[in-house]
């Protein structure tokens, strides 16, 4: 990512998508510790001592845990010294969710202080935390749909990381692509083909490949914005894709029950006749509810 010492990336006029694109690997990867974590907490043979293997790689996560843990305890007489401890006291769910947002997030964060502009990058995230969470509580709400609700966090917290990429490296040229967007009232890939030459599906796609994310993980960065029956036999995340579709829809402020429904048409008629319950129940809730 653009450092202090180094000027952020100036978009040239003339730039292919391809280099746009090249860019992007200029920005740190997903820890280890990070990728570790989700291939081993996406088996259903995994244990807490999987966990604690994987976490103590990470030295400096370990000791955010252990903190976190403390904090959570409250006032216990021995304070929790080790990670074993630490994912019993938080348990395995908490555990991944905590590692994976702080991981996200450090990727992405600024070492300088950001200049004010047009991209709200503490309302992406707040948005991408919120997806993350009603997708959760979707996945949960109806498990015949055969999606992990720990899945289903990770897919909605990551689906727009194409867009927090796009402006880490051109934080200029995104700027026009968020004003042109809030401006217009349109679609910010349209906006981002048009300033950028490509958009933040591909870009997300490129960060999901270098960071070696599951396959159901890439799927969604990539094909969020497409309609769920019009994707290829080939995709094989349909119904996490439109799940996240869903809880995108429902968290947006401006949430259109004719898109809702339309991402909903994928999942089982049982669970469609009363989406609109669930629906209104994500609208309410909030990540600090």
């Amino acid at each position: 990512m653009p450092s202090p010492d180094r000027p952020p990336l100036v978009l040239p006029a003339d730039a292919s998508p391809e280099l746009v694109l090249a860019q992007l690997d200029t920005l740190p990867t997903l820890p280890a510790a990070a990728v570790r974590l989700l291939e081993v907490t996406g088996r259903d043979d995994s244990s807490a001592c999987d966990v604690a293997d994987t976490l103590r790689a990470d030295q400096s996560l370990t000791a955010r845990l252990l903190s976190l843990a403390n904090s959570a305890a409250g006032g216990l007489r021995e304070p929790i010294a080790s990670i074993d401890r630490a994912i019993v006291q938080l348990g395995m769910r908490a555990v991944r969710r905590v590692v994976l947002t702080m991981r996200v997030f450090d990727c992405f964060a600024r070492s300088e202080a950001p200049e004010a502009g047009a991209f709200d990058r503490s309302g992406f995230w707040k948005h991408a935390l919120a997806v993350a969470c009603a997708a959760e509580r979707l996945a949960e709400g109806e498990p015949r749909l055969g999606v992990r609700p720990e899945e289903a966090f990770v897919a909605g917290l990551l689906h727009d990381v194409g867009k927090v990429a796009l402006a880490s490296v051109f934080p200029r040229a995104y700027d026009r692509v968020a004003a042109r967007t809030a401006q217009e009232r349109g679609d910010i890939a349209d906006n981002e083909r048009l300033i950028l030459g490509t958009d933040h599906t591909l870009a997300g796609r490129r960060i999901a490949e270098r960071w070696r994310l599951p396959r159901a993980l890439r799927e969604v960065i990539w094909l969020h914005h497409l309609a769920v029956d019009g994707l290829s036999g080939s995709v094989s995340a349909t119904t996490l894709v439109a799940l996240v579709q869903l809880a995108d829809t429902l968290r947006a402020s401006s949430a259109s029950a004719t898109r809702a429904i339309t991402c909903s048409s994928i999942l089982p008629p049982t669970w469609r006749a009363d989406w609109a319950s669930k629906a209104a129940s994500c609208r309410r809730w909030r990540p600090d509810s």
